[in-house]
């Protein structure tokens, strides 16, 4: 589900990224800026009229709601069984875990390393020559295409065949796309361009709800503190992003290319699934021992 609402994202993008590329053309940056900002407000705003915040709204239960009521010692009528309160994962206790601050490497990679290059890609292709109008257009399309793809995909897989196959195959398949696209230049057949777009956008639904995900997988649904740790997972991603951003413009400065960035954050990506496996195991493992040695 998680995956069919966020690939409405892709579709806005398939919809709005023509547009944005006509109104840029012909009217520049700024103005375009101006019109999409007045056509975000005028489609979320009304939106939020219809935007259910509790589960209770939608006649369902929350996420872990039969962990709370056993907790509380609550007779429900899925669950009749009766648990001592486990002691809440504050922030403060998740920073003395190991695996925590594995997750917080994995975010300050992605964050320094990933987010800056999906944001290289257009000025990228406009510096080797490519029209701007084609590339805010046409390669962005292609791009929210694969964005849209890539989220449905993302969700069935994570379904089927559980978060570390989700992991992996996104990853590799955004890797793959970024080390071609280092190889594209103006003459480059445009089918291979198409692909390794396409995949860039595919790889951009690694961040389908990876935290959350994370945060239940390692510590357990309604054993967190969980809106501090998503917070402070979240903006270590953006302090990655804000290392990451000024400092691949320093390597286009220095070598007059994307494509150093572009190879490390291929490589960046390849690591960052071992890392966030390694962040579970290590876990899972401390787990194991407190149950056999308790």
């Amino acid at each position: 589900m998680l995956g069919l609402v966020n690939a409405a994202v892709g579709f806005g993008g398939v919809i709005i990224s023509p547009l944005v590329g006509i109104w840029i053309k012909n009217s520049g940056f700024g103005t375009s800026f101006l019109y999409t900002g007045a056509l975000i407000l005028a489609i979320a705003l009304p939106s939020l009229l219809f935007v259910k915040v509790t589960p209770a709204e939608m006649g369902l239960n929350p996420l872990g709601y039969l962990d709370r009521a056993a907790e509380k010692g609550e007779r429900t009528q899925d669950s009749d069984v009766q648990n001592e309160k486990p002691e809440l994962i504050t922030l403060k206790k998740a920073l003395g875990f190991k695996s925590f601050w594995v997750v917080i490497f994995a975010q300050v990679l992605l964050g320094c390393i990933v987010t800056p290059m999906s944001a290289n890609v257009v000025p990228c292709l406009t510096s080797m020559g490519y029209d701007t109008l084609y590339v805010t257009s046409v390669i962005s399309v292609i791009l929210s295409y694969g964005f849209l793809t890539g989220n449905v995909m993302a969700g069935i897989t994570y379904d089927r065949f559980g978060l570390n196959a989700f992991l992996f195959t996104t990853s590799f398949l955004k890797a793959a796309a970024i080390f071609i696209l280092c190889f594209v230049t103006i003459s480059t057949p445009t089918p291979l361009l198409y692909i390794s777009v396409f995949f860039i956008g595919y790889g951009n639904s690694l961040n389908l709800g990876l935290l959350t995900h994370l945060i239940n997988k390692m510590y357990g649904h309604s054993r967190t503190d969980f809106p501090a740790l998503y917070a402070f997972l979240f903006a270590m991603g953006n302090a990655g992003s804000m290392i990451g951003s000024p400092l691949a413009g320093a390597i286009f400065d220095f070598s007059g290319s994307y494509n150093l960035s572009f190879w490390l954050s291929g490589f960046a990506l390849l690591a960052a699934p071992v890392t966030i496996v390694l962040a579970i195991k290590i876990e899972k493992n401390k787990t194991m021992q407190i149950e056999i040695n308790p």
